[in-house]
């Protein structure tokens, strides 16, 4: 039997990509530079099955994960995670809309440009931001 952090995102507990390539990162509350992780307890004591939350910067940061109504699997957790990272994707678009109302109501010009990368190029072959937007 695998550990049951072996082969998941230590971000949102998905099973379609890793921890660099997720989309949902949620910062430390304790300091600037991490990232949380969250993990399943795998050790046989009264926590194991639940998932908690630390720092990828090491800062001493822990947290119980909530999941009200669960039966102790991480499964509901990873569905719910993968259908709001998939809906996220298709709501790009719609991500930059609240800049259009600021730019409308202050009457400022508001420019920018993005590139989007799939987890199979990297940064450099992206042109770290500069430059006309490619598609991946």
């Amino acid at each position: 039997m695998r550990a049951p952090n072996f082969s998941v995102c230590h971000s949102c507990r998905s099973t379609e990509h890793y921890f660099r390539d997720c989309l949902i990162k949620i910062r430390c509350p304790w300091c600037p530079r991490g990232i949380q992780k969250c993990f399943e307890v795998a050790k046989d004591t009264d926590n194991q099955g639940r998932l908690f939350k630390t720092c990828s910067d090491n800062c001493g940061y822990f947290d119980w994960v909530q999941n009200e109504g669960s039966s102790g699997e991480s499964s509901t957790i990873n569905e719910a995670m993968n259908v709001m990272a998939n809906k996220e994707i298709e709501d790009l678009p719609s991500m930059f809309d609240p800049l259009a109302v600021i730019a409308k109501k202050r009457g400022v010009e508001i420019s920018m440009t993005l590139t989007f990368c799939n987890e199979t190029r990297h940064a450099e072959e992206c042109g770290k931001g500069k430059g006309p937007a490619r598609h991946a």
